[in-house]
């Protein structure tokens, strides 16, 4: 019997290659493929916000972080700080906030206050107007925008209504299976370019992708206020609540960087 040693030299060396191929592709599928939880790295920086009542929202833009309270509409402040976290101005506007929003299109801050209309602040003239009524279901709600200041959502038991902002009318209903159905954790939102952020506990934040579908369950070492649920500066917001009154009272601010998905 005669083995011919080319042939058998040829078989093996594509045998290699094959297996080769094979190997790099389930590598690519078990890295590339697989797309990565969204997280929450360590914590980035904290602060003290000295304001009436409660620690409601905070946004950032032009290097600026603003936060806005909420609980009263006769005492509620803006305060602005740069972005480490440092006192520079307060605002008073007489708004029950909610939620507070720079809009990058035209570098204009929006807020959502207790009732259903969209404001357009103006801090210098301690100012605002209603540009959109009834653009919301819930009066409390504490409602998130899209960092590109394209679209709001707003969380209200179960259901994210996805509203365009220039139009402030609704174009899509998304259906969240999971979440904290106690009020008021169940009427509160926040976004980033890629994911809904909305509350699965106490101390625990739940991750959904813009489809609706549940990407991560993120559990926090304490428990903050609901209404803080905030995105910006890359980052998720949470706030040690004043819960004060008449008297202002120090909150604390926490960001946490969104480790993935953005």
């Amino acid at each position: 019997m005669i083995i011919n040693m080319t042939t058998g030299g040829k078989m093996k060396k594509l045998l290699k290659i094959c297996l080769i191929v094979v190997i790099g592709l389930v590598f690519i599928r078990a890295t590339c493929g697989k797309i990565k939880p969204v997280n929450l790295g360590d914590e980035f920086m904290s602060f003290t916000d000295a304001v009436y009542f409660h620690n409601m929202s905070i946004t950032y833009g032009n290097y600026e972080l603003y936060t806005l309270n909420g609980g009263n509409d006769e005492y509620s402040i803006i305060n602005k700080y740069d972005d480490t976290g440092e006192y520079v101005e307060t605002y008073d506007l007489e708004i029950d906030g909610r939620t507070i929003f720079y809009n990058p299109n035209d570098d204009n801050l929006y807020a959502k206050c207790y009732d259903t209309g969209l404001y357009k602040l103006d801090l210098e003239n301690a100012d605002y107007e209603i540009v959109k009524e009834d653009a919301f279901e819930s009066a409390n709600s504490s409602v998130g925008f899209s960092p590109d200041g394209k679209y709001i959502y707003e969380f209200n038991n179960g259901n994210v209504r996805v509203i365009d902002f220039d139009l402030g009318e609704q174009i899509k209903t998304l259906k969240i299976k999971k979440y904290y159905d106690v009020e008021p954790y169940n009427l509160c939102i926040a976004a980033s370019a890629n994911n809904l952020f909305i509350w699965g506990a106490e101390d625990k934040i739940l991750v959904y992708d813009f489809k609706g579908k549940l990407v991560n369950s993120i559990e926090l070492s304490k428990s903050y206020h609901p209404f803080s649920l905030s995105y910006g500066y890359s980052m998720l917001w949470l706030a040690e609540d004043a819960d004060g009154s008449t008297d202002i009272t120090d909150g604390i601010w926490h960001s946490f960087p969104v480790t993935t998905g953005d």
